[in-house]
């Protein structure tokens, strides 16, 4: 998955981090943008501010967590640190964000930036100024980040590059929640921040990173821990590794291995293990043992192990439609050419799986084995939250009430259709990926998703978009599928959201969202 990144065993200086290959950080991103990279991301910009005008002309005031998160940052664009709702349970850090912008926003309101058109008002950190962070600063950075993250990873290299950055850009919750002041897109950015700078061997950096990444949401500190143990373990030599853990207490020969491993692997993580350490006291001796910093009546941690089998259907959602593109693509050239036209072997994994998925007992054993643990998982690991139940704003609430309330299509359906699509997993998701960042990635999921008992789409964000980016490549045809479907997906969201609102029994106006 991320075998492009340059690790070495010994830590660059400071120095040499920020300016590894003779290029600031900055500038290392602009290097790797050519002619396809930068037309996509003026046109994503393009779009965004278009989207964004007319959401905010059709919904001016803030909406569902708006109404905490909007008049918390302006708290903190006035300079008042010290009040805070007590029903908002994530960091400062988007608050923090949005008030270190707030002389910007004075400056737009000087200038004329409140004239009747615009989207803003005369109001310091008004709603439309604060959702701008996300849809004119963060949804860009993340942008951005995703295409040089795919400069560093993504096997084919040209047009098909570009267009995985659309569809990564376009994934319908990563897209939805740029539109509104909340605090997913700076999650979002500042982890592929820090993922980034991990991949660009920048371990001090990407601790750095790390630690804004957990301000803005809580969560983010298992992934930084996840890059830490990567980290950790490309500074062992093959033989240290095969010796865990006591070859950490043993002094190297010489060569890649010279020196103490664990003082070796310190030097390099160590950032990482601040940032979490802070956060472990923190929870222990701050805040009495909750991730929670505010309304914990309704966060309380469970083990919801059937968020896993619900996380496994929405890749599945996401990821098979451009595979199935991929290969209705191939059988079309193909026939072309009159079925003389060799396939190349990057793409034909997806028309090779259904004639391989008659003979292999391997794979029909695996489908068994993702069969007995979603049904496990789903039968005696499914919690409900009240405000799934509670909230019909959300779409969540009608695939609850109409699909996964019922027994059956939870129990038998959900697992069955799994195990099916398991047996073309090999097309569907990463192949290049190391079994440590497997194993990593899967212990990570564990432990952001499982003790949350709200099932809620946008949880599964950050997953998707790391697995969405280190797809194996599906060529012009599957990858332009996936971008149409990204795309037409955007465009029902924000049209029902912002077109079709209902109205509740006591005449309260609401709008169905993500």
């Amino acid at each position: 998955m991320i075998q492009a990144r340059r690790c070495g065993r010994c830590c660059p200086t400071v120095e040499q981090e920020l300016r590894l290959d003779g290029h600031t950080p900055l500038l290392a991103m602009a290097a790797f943008i050519d002619d396809s990279g930068a037309l996509s991301l003026l046109g994503l910009a393009a779009v965004r501010i278009v989207v964004f005008r007319l959401v905010s002309s059709q919904v001016p005031r803030p909406y569902m967590d708006e109404i905490f998160h909007v008049p918390q940052a302006q708290h903190y664009c006035m300079g008042s640190f010290s009040q805070w709702d007590p029903k908002i349970t994530t960091f400062p850090g988007l608050y923090l964000i949005a008030a270190s912008l707030s002389p910007a926003f004075r400056l737009m309101n000087y200038m004329g930036g409140a004239a009747d058109d615009s989207p803003f008002d005369s109001v310091v950190c008004s709603t439309g100024q604060l959702r701008s962070v996300n849809a004119y600063v963060l949804g860009p950075l993340c942008d951005l980040l995703v295409f040089c993250i795919l400069s560093r990873t993504y096997v084919v290299k040209g047009g098909s590059v570009a267009l995985r950055l659309i569809r990564v850009a376009l994934f319908p919750p990563h897209w939805f929640y740029q539109l509104l002041f909340y605090t997913d897109t700076a999650a979002t950015a500042t982890l592929l921040l820090a993922y980034y700078l991990y991949l660009s061997d920048r371990p001090r950096l990407s601790g750095l990173a790390g630690s804004v990444a957990v301000m803005c949401r809580q969560t983010n500190v298992v992934w930084v821990a996840g890059m830490a143990g990567l980290i950790a373990w490309d500074a062992l030599t093959d033989e240290e590794r095969r010796a865990l853990p006591m070859s950490l207490l043993r002094r190297g020969n010489g060569g890649e291995g010279e020196g103490w491993p664990l003082c070796r692997v310190l030097h390099r993580v160590w950032l990482h293990a601040a940032v979490c350490a802070a956060f472990l006291a923190f929870v222990v001796f701050v805040n009495e043992g909750s991730i929670v910093v505010g309304d914990r009546s309704h966060h309380r941690p469970v083990l919801h192990w059937a968020q896993l089998p619900y996380l496994y259907a929405y890749l599945v959602c996401f990821l098979l439609p451009p595979v199935v593109c991929a290969a209705a693509g191939e059988m079309i050239m193909v026939k072309k050419e009159g079925g003389k036209k060799e396939i190349p072997v990057r793409t034909t994994e997806a028309s090779k799986d259904a004639t391989r998925v008659l003979v292999s007992v391997k794979r029909a054993l695996f489908a068994c084995t993702v069969f007995l643990v979603c049904y496990l998982c789903v039968h005696h690991g499914t919690c409900i939250h009240p405000f799934l139940l509670a909230d019909n704003r959300h779409f969540v609430f009608y695939l609850w009430r109409r699909l996964l309330q019922k027994p059956l299509v939870r129990l038998y359906a959900l697992p069955l259709s799994l195990s099916v699509t398991s047996l073309f997993s090999a097309s569907i998701f990463p192949s290049s990926c190391r079994l440590i960042e497997c194993m990593c990635f899967a212990a990570c999921c564990v432990l952001t998703l499982v003790p949350a008992q709200l099932l809620e789409l946008r949880y599964f964000m950050v997953p998707a978009m790391l697995v969405l980016m280190h797809q194996r490549p599906l060529g012009m045809w599957g990858e332009a599928g996936g971008v149409v479907m990204h795309a037409a997906l955007c465009a029902a969201l924000v049209g029902v959201f912002a077109y079709l609102p209902f109205v509740w029994g006591d005449g309260t106006e609401a709008r169905f969202m993500l």
